[in-house]
């Protein structure tokens, strides 16, 4: 297949020059009926493809070995880090922050963490050069994950596209690359910024965290000088904080045909805390939430467990009895069926941003961010004011965010 040289039909960058894949193959592909995640959805030209790993956790050290001519020449590339077929797909998914690129007897660390953690509309791809090129004698290069970007729902680490510009040559063409000696960059188009990654001449990169708290060398935040848990566990929880106070939001907005001003724990009744649990079921990746074909379930402890840590004011026995009457698909004995099909949760024609970090206001979590709301003459979403989301941490397991008050504008 070749690379570059063309226009793409579809929004993806211009490749400058040729290389050939004669195929893929990766460590692991995520298996979902009805849905293609192979390698070579990574070089088919299309954003409503990835390459998925399908590995227990996040994915670390899965990889794709890309097979081409011997003795072609690497000079940098473009890549979609995560999934892009919408926003909404993108933050559920994990994408990669840094790659660990070996061909031959070279390697390269590509750092991609400002492209995998913010969406952008209408991204061309981020492009890269390399410092040096890196040579695939044998035509192989492998692409292994080493951080990720942790999604809010799946722990499918995921690369859209990922193309490498560059130029076949034979053993006698091959550039000669004396140690410390600088070589150019591949040219890039005047409307591209170049990111140049330096070649290393082996062992591991600089340390990165990762999202379970361990680094690339197996140490912890705790033995880092510098380093803190906002670093890493702050982003994804933020992020599911703020996707469950859009959901309670938009459901107040329809319920009352306005935009409430302040949503306290005492003002989400029965019915409310019964679709907030619809929600988190059909949004959340939870051990306690069971995948069985295109439907969830889950038993009435769990359920009843699910409620208490969603709300500081819930009444579990009640909210569960409104949950099977107006939600649940059916009921054998403790053990309740949902539907987990179907576009669910935060559509719609506002939504609440998600920040980095929380912060703490006395003995509550607080995330600040906008309410952005859709505006059809310019085809874009908007900030039309901010909002405040109270939550209050549970002493005992600091992973429990209970709802305590939004307030809006």
């Amino acid at each position: 297949m070749i690379l570059s040289g063309f226009m793409f039909t579809t929004n993806l960058a211009v490749h400058a020059e040729e290389i050939n894949y004669y195929g893929s193959s990766a460590s692991s592909v995520l298996d979902e009926p009805g849905y293609d995640h192979n390698a070579w959805c990574m070089y088919d030209d299309d954003l409503t493809t990835a390459w998925m790993e399908g590995a227990d956790g996040h994915g670390y050290g899965e990889y794709v070995d890309f097979f081409m001519e011997e003795c072609t020449v690497i000079t940098g590339g473009t890549i979609y880090p995560g999934f892009y077929q919408d926003e909404d797909m993108f933050y559920k998914n994990n994408a990669p922050t840094m790659l660990y690129i070996h061909a031959g007897e070279q390697e390269a660390y590509l750092d991609v963490t400002e492209y995998a953690t913010t969406y952008e509309e209408n991204f061309n791809g981020y492009r890269f050069v390399f410092n040096e090129p890196l040579i695939a004698w044998d035509g192989e290069v492998r692409v292994t994950i080493v951080a990720v970007r942790p999604g809010w729902k799946y722990d499918d680490t995921c690369i859209t596209e990922l193309w490498f510009d560059g130029y076949q040559a034979t053993s006698e063409t091959v550039p000669q690359l004396p140690e410390g000696t600088p070589h150019a960059s591949v040219a890039l188009p005047a409307d591209q910024e170049a990111h140049t990654q330096e070649i290393h001449e082996g062992g591991y990169p600089d340390f990165y965290l990762h999202p379970d708290g361990l680094g690339s060398d197996g140490r912890g935040p705790d033995e880092i000088e510098g380093t803190t848990d906002a670093e890493f566990l702050e982003f994804p929880l933020t992020q599911r904080l703020s996707y469950f106070a859009s959901a309670l939001y938009k459901l107040h907005c329809k319920s009352q045909h306005a935009q409430p001003k302040t949503i306290r724990s005492s003002d989400v009744y029965s019915y409310s805390r019964a679709y907030m649990l619809n929600w988190y079921q059909y949004n959340i990746s939870d051990d306690r939430i069971i995948t069985e074909g295109y439907s969830h379930y889950a038993y009435e402890e769990d359920l009843k467990e699910i409620l208490d840590e969603l709300f500081v004011n819930a009444s579990v026995e009640e909210d569960l009895q409104t949950f099977c009457e107006e939600f649940s698909v059916s009921r054998r004995g403790t053990r309740i069926e949902m539907n987990a099909t179907g576009d669910f949760g935060d559509g719609g024609s506002f939504y609440l941003t998600s920040p980095d970090v929380a912060e703490r206001a006395g003995k509550r979590t607080v995330i600040n961010g906008s309410v952005m709301e859709y505006r059809s003459s310019g085809n874009s979403y908007e900030s039309v004011m901010p909002y405040k989301a109270y939550f209050i941490q549970d002493e005992e397991n600091p992973s429990v965010f209970r709802f305590d008050e939004l307030v809006v504008g």
